[in-house]
């Protein structure tokens, strides 16, 4: 019991706790929580905190707490009180009040980012065509329509490789390269010669692809 005592404290230590509730609770190892007292007891207090908009409840043995101090709001508090109010606010019919409200929530991006950007989506779906919340989630208009930067590359025919996108040119280079490093393993040049492909567009802006033979990348792999 003394051991999972101690772990809960350890886990409780690894938090970040956001001023967001007016009562402090002070910890014997000098560890201080933000929290709105929920219940006393003989032994334990319990209590609520929050991150940005998601709350959670727990409670702590006294014997862990060395003092707890009842205070006027925080700052947090009033800013969590003031996303409640605009939230109230916005007219859930319309993409440009969800827009104005993400943009709001994107002033305190450290308590509200998933908030900003679920408000651009719900723009959006009222309002397919909302160009300034496409934006902001980081959508680009090509070929006359709204496309992820994820899509755009894909439709252009490049090939996305460690996290970053070549063209098929760019990846020969590339993997030619790795080959002369000795660096790849044979899975990896399997799929990638697979995948790369020569971009040609016909007179339809149709994407054609025509397959690419890499330089003997096996080779690498043969014991010297």
């Amino acid at each position: 019991m003394r051991k999972s005592f101690f772990l809960f404290l350890l886990i409780i230590n690894s938090l970040v706790f956001q001023q967001v509730f007016a009562d402090k609770i002070i910890l014997h190892n000098g560890n201080e929580l933000d929290v709105k007292i929920l219940k006393k007891t003989e032994k334990n207090v319990s209590f609520e905190f929050a991150n940005g908009t998601r709350k959670g409840k727990m409670s702590l043995p006294k014997s862990s707490i060395k003092k707890i101090v009842y205070t006027l709001a925080t700052a947090n508090d009033s800013l969590l009180q003031t996303y409640e109010n605009k939230l109230s606010q916005v007219d859930k019919g319309s993409s440009e009040s969800w827009y104005n409200f993400g943009i709001w929530c994107e002033k305190f991006s450290s308590s509200f980012s998933v908030e900003s950007k679920n408000a651009f989506r719900k723009a959006i779906k009222l309002n397919p065509q909302h160009k300034k919340s496409r934006l902001k989630l980081g959508y680009r208009f090509e070929n006359g329509k709204w496309q992820t930067e994820d899509e755009v590359y894909k439709s252009k025919g490049y090939i996305n490789f460690e996290g970053s996108w070549y063209s098929p040119k760019e990846l020969k280079e590339t993997l030619t390269q790795r080959e002369r490093e000795n660096k790849m393993t044979e899975e990896e040049i399997q799929r990638l010669k697979s995948e790369i492909k020569a971009l040609k567009v016909d007179s339809t802006n149709k994407v054609i692809y025509e397959e690419v033979k890499l330089p003997n990348l096996e080779n690498h792999l043969k014991s010297p």
